[in-house]
This record gives C-alpha cells, structure tokens and sequence, in this order.
C-alpha cells in the first residue's frame, strides 16, 4: 500500500488456512502406510504357512518360518529352539548370527535362564531393547554375538512351551506390534512341529505295520467251518 507519493505505508494479504487439509493428508498418507504394511504382514505369514506344507522336515520348515519372520521384522541375526526332554535346556535346531562373531558352539544346549526363560513362564513374546546394560546380559555366554536388542517368542503346543524363537539386533530395537508378529511366527513353528511330529509317528507305524505283513506272509494256518483257527503251520 503506497500513500500520495509512491512510499510504501503498508500491505494487504490474505490466506487460506490448510491446517484441517493437511491434516486429512497425514491420516490418509499413515492409512495407507499401515494398510501396506499389513499386506507386508500378510505376505510373510502366508509364505510361513506354505513351508509348514512344503517341507517334510521340523528344521527345514522352521528355518523357512524363520527368515520369514526375521525379515519382516527386520531384525539381523537370531535362532530356533526346542526344549530338552527333562525340560531345562534349550537345544538349538538352527543359528543364524547375522554375519556377525560368535564363538559359542551352537550345539550345546542353552540353559533356561534370564529373559528366556520369563518368556517361557509366561508364555508370551518378550522383548528388550537396551540388553547390554540389562540385568540378563550376565547369563551370557563369553564369546556370544553381541546383543544390543533381544526379542524371544515361545513356541507352545497343546499349552506347553515346546521351543523358542529368537531375534536379536534389529535395527532402532523392537515394538509391540514385533512382539505380536513373532508370536505369530512362533504359532506356525508349533504347528509344523506337531505336524512333523505326526508324519514321522505316521512312518514308524507304517513301518511296523509292513514288518508285521512281511511276517504274517510267510505263515499259513488251518481254520474250521466256524473260522476259527485250528492249526497252524509254516507256509514253507
């Protein structure tokens, strides 16, 4: 605005308030990023579920629902366990140490202490995500990978805690809605544990089952009107 002789005295504005728009945009942009996610989500346990059916072995399909898992989450390293018979040890099925050092034999079974086992007593995923300067770090191992962030999932079959599943050193540490994915990873680890377990009872019995026909070939027996068994004799 100028007066008389062309100096400026003021100005005239005006504007258009955005704040309800922008705000219909951030919610559309966070819809639309938590519905990809969610079919990121689905993807994976869909992919986990097929290798319960595509294998026929409990360590191949479980380190199928493994990295399934471990790459929707985004963590780097991590393991599967079941538990011993007399229930006091861990005994890894795999390792997966993310490329980093671990001078731990994986084939000595892991006792079942520190934040496992909390996850084993109350049968839910547990996570932490300042591990080192956590009050567990002293149960592990000398020579262990190196754990900034630990998750642990158990896997439970006819409500007993049969094995475990653990995630270690995600990036910016775990979350709750980790927490539930890996449970959900965990239930598919039990059902092709008790599938697998299944089909190899299956087997044996099948087994025993053509070793008692193998038997029963070479037998020959005599019977009466009645059916009943009269004598019996080698076929031979």
């Amino acid at each position: 605005i100028r007066d008389e002789a062309e100096n400026i005295i003021g100005t005239l504005s005006s504007g258009e308030d955005i704040t309800a728009r922008k705000a219909a945009e951030d919610i559309l942009i966070n819809t639309l990023e938590e519905s990809q996610q969610r079919q990121t989500e689905i993807s994976a346990l869909l992919e986990g579920s097929h290798a319960v059916l595509k294998y026929h072995d409990f360590r191949s399909a479980a380190q199928s629902i493994f990295n399934s898992c471990k790459h929707l989450i985004g963590a780097t390293s991590g393991y599967f366990a079941l538990m011993s018979k007399d229930g006091t040890e861990n005994e890894v099925v795999f390792l997966d140490s993310g490329g980093l050092s671990c001078q731990v034999d994986p084939r000595l079974p892991m006792p079942i202490r520190g934040l496992r086992a909390e996850a084993y007593h109350k049968k839910e995923a547990i996570y932490h995500n300042d591990f080192q300067n956590s009050e567990w770090v002293k149960f592990m191992p000398e020579g262990h990978t190196k754990l900034n962030n630990v998750l642990f999932a158990p896997i439970i079959a006819e409500d007993k805690v049969v094995g475990l599943l653990g995630l270690g050193n995600k990036p910016k540490g775990f979350n709750e809605n980790n927490s539930c994915m890996a449970a959900a990873f965990a239930d598919l680890a039990a059902i092709a544990l008790t599938q697998k377990n299944a089909e190899e009872a299956l087997r044996r019995s099948e087994m025993r089952y053509r070793s008692y026909i193998d038997v029963t070939e070479q037998l020959g027996w005599t019977t009466n009107a009645e059916g009943e068994v009269v004598e019996d004799m080698p076929s031979w």
